[in-house]
């Protein structure tokens, strides 16, 4: 049996754009998008319809932040938005388990079933799957992973494979993703070149390397600051993406990947000795400071 008629399911795991702070009489579930949500949510729709077929079914958190985001996707992709099944335990987002039991209880006969929901729950999911420490899905952004299996009672790890990875644009300068997707840009880009002048003239490719290095790097930032979206098919990138959040820098590939050795050259350099800093506790991206009216989730994590 090919690839193509192997049995498979997929999961559409997608985020809410960005919202308006809550508000103490209407609180946490009733924020809606913001209009830059709104704007940013539509842009990624319409992006990802023609990448991403129509999903079969699509989840929704009953927010307001999420249920606008799935009728806009909804829109979008063709979908019925009156047929939207709202789930309150996406909202409610933890224990894990939750959101493991809802894709379990999928029936058999949807092949492609998105959920529009929360972070840290939406992200958690997607970590568990794919076996991953932190990658983070950030707002209006789309992760999808396929599974070997007919039945969604058997997606897990074991089954799961990671297929796409779609962020805006304003989404990769939240979470400083920019400089490390340029540079590993770069180094393809770098090599790729130099192989194919190298199957010219093997020597003449090796003194104007250097020449070339600029020329790539302008090209691999020129392309980072005017696409509207990244988009990820590479389990590789993840790899890149893996600890980098606001607060951290990313980190490199293995030894061996492309890019590698510029990253170790430059961590082996040594620096300046500073007195350690205060220890702070490690957040995923939030969408802002907390209100005092701020809901919390049934086990005290703020919903995303």
């Amino acid at each position: 049996m090919s690839f193509e008629e192997a049995p498979m399911k997929t999961l559409i795991l997608i985020r809410h754009a960005a919202a308006e702070a809550a508000e103490l009489e209407a609180g946490d579930f009733h924020r809606p998008l913001s209009p830059a949500g709104e704007k940013e949510a539509e842009r990624m729709a319409c992006l990802i319809r023609k990448e991403i077929p129509k999903p079969d079914m699509i989840v929704s958190s009953p927010a307001d932040r999420t249920l606008e985001t799935a009728h806009i996707f909804a829109r979008r992709w063709g979908f019925d938005k009156r047929k939207i099944l709202l789930v309150e335990s996406i909202y409610q987002g933890h224990p894990l388990t939750r959101l493991q039991t809802l894709v379990h209880d999928f029936d058999d006969r949807f092949r492609r079933i998105a959920i529009v929901g929360h972070n840290p729950s939406l992200s958690d999911l997607a970590r568990l799957f794919l076996c991953r420490r932190s990658t983070d899905i950030p707002k209006a952004g789309i992760l999808s992973i396929d599974f070997a299996t007919e039945e969604w009672k058997n997606c897990g790890p074991q089954t799961a494979s990671f297929k796409s990875f779609d962020v805006s644009h304003e989404a990769v300068q939240a979470m400083k993703w920019a400089k490390p997707i340029r540079r590993e840009l770069t180094s393809r880009l770098l090599k790729n070149a130099h192989d194919v002048l190298a199957a010219i003239n093997p020597g003449n490719a090796e003194a104007t390397r250097e020449e070339l290095k600029p020329a790539m790097k302008k090209i691999a930032a020129r392309f980072i600051k005017s696409a509207d979206r990244i988009r990820l098919t590479d389990r590789n990138w993840l790899d890149l993406l893996e600890t980098t959040s606001p607060d951290e820098p990313a980190a490199p590939l293995a030894p061996g990947r492309i890019g590698s050795n510029r990253s170790r050259r430059k961590a082996a350099k040594p620096g300046p000795v500073r007195p350690p800093a205060k220890t702070s506790p490690a957040a995923f991206p939030t969408e802002g400071p907390r209100s005092p009216g701020k809901k919390k989730s049934v086990h005290g994590q703020n919903r995303q």
